[in-house]
Parts: structure tokens; C-alpha cells; sequence
């Protein structure tokens, strides 16, 4: 999933797997104070596998973002999350979050 953020855009995501997944997520603030909040959930039972690759790319100044991963797994169920925030030179006023657990 890749989303790209333009000046003053919102965007606010919600979702949870209860099965085998292998999912990314690249979210891209190109405009001055564009707000991302996403809440990405997991549960997981017996032999059930989790792959999570998320990207939070600050490209614009006043920009703000919060990534929040919740795993929950019983038996021999599995979640890897690999998590990259960027700002890049001249993100002033960046404000970027990212909890995964």
C-alpha cells in the first residue's frame, strides 16, 4: 500500500489481520503539514505468520506522523515488523512516531 500526502492532507488507517499476511505499507507526507496516524493490529493462533514492512517518508516541513503495531499471538504464531522513519534535509517541524509491540 503506498500512500502519498499532499499539503494539509489527512489520512488515518485502521486495520487488523487475524490470518497469515505479508503486507507493506509505504506512506509519503510530500506536503507542509500533511498528518498521518495509522494502527495496524495482529492476531495470531497456532502456525499463523506475520510480515509487516513500513515506511513513514517525511519530504515536507511541519509534517507529522504515528505508526502504532500491536501483536497478539498464541501457539507457534509468528510477526516480524520492520519499521524505517525518514525525514529528509529541510522536514523542519517534523513530528514522526512509530511503536510496534
Amino acid at each position: 500500500h503506498r500512500y502519498i500526502l499532499q499539503d494539509h492532507s489527512r489520512l488515518s488507517i485502521r486495520c487488523m489481520y487475524e490470518h497469515s499476511f505479508n503486507e507493506e505499507f509505504e506512506i509519503i507526507l510530500q506536503g507542509a503539514y500533511a498528518n498521518a496516524d495509522v494502527k495496524i493490529g495482529f492476531k495470531g493462533v497456532k502456525a499463523t505468520a506475520g510480515q509487516l514492512h513500513t515506511l513513514q517518508r517525511h519530504e515536507a516541513s511541519h509534517t507529522t506522523s504515528a505508526l502504532c503495531v500491536k501483536g497478539l499471538l498464541a501457539d507457534a504464531a509468528q510477526m516480524v515488523h520492520e519499521g524505517m522513519v525518514y525525514i529528509a534535509p529541510g522536514a523542519a517541524g517534523t513530528d514522526a512516531r512509530l511503536y510496534s509491540n
